[in-house]
């Protein structure tokens, strides 16, 4: 039976197929038809053509990704797309059970050609021209190796999959090689650590899309999702006062804090004792901000919950990559620390001024378009701004451009670090530490 005009105008809106054509299985394994929740739209809406996400659990993303994908193979051949978990039965629920409903719930099959081609535990292929196979598009789907071209990549749960074998992860990255200039690529994952590939993949992502810069085609934009919005708040019925509650205090400065409502609280709650009151754990796979997803995936040296505490103030001036909050008083001691980096956009160059007789930051400086040579010129005004004080210079990439010009100017009150030669016993001195 042909289509109607005003059918063919209409599949030839996505947005409009993407919230019309498709069933899925929900969390209750009954067939729904697809509809976009308010995540999978704003995505949607944002995606720039290389996207990396940060993101609470249970949003959706990855359903969003497998009926996009599907909707592009469908609707025009030649189209590849490979999905790479960081499990295989979750690789296998895409090709098994997600992939198979759309296709056999698909309203186009009885007006055009379609033919399911091949059926395997790692690929689903279809068929377009019953007189020639080769005009064919295919979903993939697997747990790392990548082979062949595709126009779409979906990876999730970098994060996990680098925690448990980093080999596979690196190996899953070098994949996306495959990827062509136009094509598409998603990294999504809940946080497991504040460093790693996912980790710095996505914090350089973030400041890149925050800032002025216009990202090229082949530069990700970050994306952060947080659990406020869950559909599933809606079934909450039954509401915790905060006088049952463990923490009590943290989730009724949680909801001050982020203007929630008892209800989204209340569902919050009921995460936390699924995880066996764990808020590390709670905050990891349920984050309020980017600073939650990061900070309690990792077991750092300071207690973040104390840090919380401390109080922080507006300055009292601001210029040129500075906050200045007090003014230098001469009866106190003071010393700065600096952290060079390349300049480029990517990390940034930083400096803290502390007052050591408050122990307070008076100033600070953050810029990552400093480069480490120009980075001396800030340090400097600060020498002899604040008496002279003691600055401590860390040892990284960049550190010798900045102590070179420091030996240059023989500026007395660098902090030293003492070494013991192991085979002669000799000490020498360093300007760094």
């Amino acid at each position: 039976m042909p289509l109607s005009p005003e059918a063919k105008t209409a599949l030839k809106d996505r947005s409009w197929r993407m919230d019309n054509m498709y069933s899925i299985l929900n969390k209750d394994w009954e067939k729904v038809r697809f509809v976009r929740n308010s995540y999978q739209r704003k995505f949607d809406d944002e995606k720039h053509g290389r996207d990396i996400i940060l993101k609470s659990r249970q949003l959706g993303m990855t359903t969003l990704m497998v009926v996009d994908a599907f909707d592009s193979v469908v609707m025009k051949p030649n189209t590849y797309a490979m999905f790479i978990a960081h499990q295989k039965r979750e690789s296998d629920a895409i090709l098994k059970n997600k992939i198979p409903t759309l296709f056999d719930n698909w309203k186009l099959k009885n007006f055009l050609y379609y033919k399911k081609q091949i059926d395997q535990a790692w690929e689903f292929r279809i068929g377009f021209d019953e007189k020639d196979e080769s005009i064919n598009s295919f979903i993939r789907a697997g747990t790392s190796g990548v082979s062949g071209t595709y126009q779409f990549m979906h990876i999730s749960e970098l994060a996990v999959m680098e925690r448990e074998e980093k080999w596979r992860a690196d190996e899953v990255l070098r994949g996306t090689l495959a990827v062509p200039y136009d094509g598409r690529i998603v990294i999504e994952s809940t946080a497991r650590w504040d460093y790693g590939k996912f980790h710095d993949m996505f914090v350089e992502a973030w400041d890149r899309t925050q800032s002025w810069h216009k990202l090229l085609p082949t530069e990700y934009k970050a994306h952060f999702f947080n659990w406020f919005d869950d559909p599933e708040i809606q079934k909450v019925n039954d509401l915790i006062p905060f006088s049952q509650m463990k923490e009590r205090d943290f989730f009724e400065k949680t909801k001050s804090d982020y203007k929630l409502n008892d209800t989204q609280i209340s569902w919050w709650y009921g995460k936390y004792q699924q995880l066996n009151y764990d808020k590390n754990l709670l905050l990891s796979e349920y984050p309020r901000s980017i600073s939650d997803s990061f900070r309690s995936s990792s077991n750092s040296y300071f207690n973040q919950d104390l840090i919380d505490l401390h109080l922080t103030r507006e300055p009292i001036a601001v210029s040129g990559g500075w906050k200045f909050f007090s003014k230098y008083n001469p009866s106190h001691t003071y010393c700065l620390g600096a952290d060079p980096a390349g300049g480029k956009g990517g990390d940034n160059a930083a400096i803290i001024v502390i007052d050591i007789t408050t122990g307070e930051v008076c100033a600070e400086f953050c810029n990552k378009y400093t480069q480490p040579h120009t980075l001396w010129d800030e340090i400097n005004m600060f020498w002899r701004n604040y008496g002279n004080c003691l600055a401590v210079v860390e040892q990284n990439n960049h550190w010798h451009w900045v102590i070179e010009r420091i030996k240059h100017l023989n500026y007395p009150n660098i902090y030293p670090r003492f070494r013991k030669n192991t085979y002669n016993d000799q000490e020498s001195k360093e300007l760094w530490f």
